[in-house]
């Protein structure tokens, strides 16, 4: 939800919507409507994947807009939990580094440890 209010504020700041007259609705706690608004350009669209790579949008017509369109974002919680799935796995990188450094004979004696079933 803190994800759809930074967007919200951002599209607010960027589209200038109380100047323009545009209107940002909430759908639900993923999407937000952008309508009645004059312009959606490829610079805005750049500017916000940008900022917000986790947000997808798409420009739907719409008769009920005065502009002709309504633009839909969808904030997907994926993006928010990618880093730390990343640190998981760089933890469980480490953790395998450090067990095979401790089963692994020092000095090259093959008389020592077995690694992973195989003398060394």
């Amino acid at each position: 939800m803190a994800a759809l209010l930074k967007l919200r504020k951002f599209l607010g700041r960027r589209l200038d919507l109380e100047r323009t007259g545009g209107v940002l609705f909430t759908r639900d706690d993923h999407t937000l409507i952008l309508a009645d608004t004059p312009c959606f350009t490829s610079s805005h669209a750049v500017l916000l994947q940008t900022v917000f790579p986790h947000v997808t949008f798409s420009v739907v017509s719409s008769e009920g807009s005065a502009s002709g369109f309504i633009v839909v974002f969808a904030c997907h919680g994926e993006g928010d939990r990618a880093w730390q799935r990343s640190g998981v796995r760089l933890l469980l990188h480490v953790a395998c580094l450090l067990v095979c450094a401790w089963t692994v004979p020092a000095g090259g004696s093959a008389a020592r440890a077995p690694f992973f079933g195989f003398s060394v």
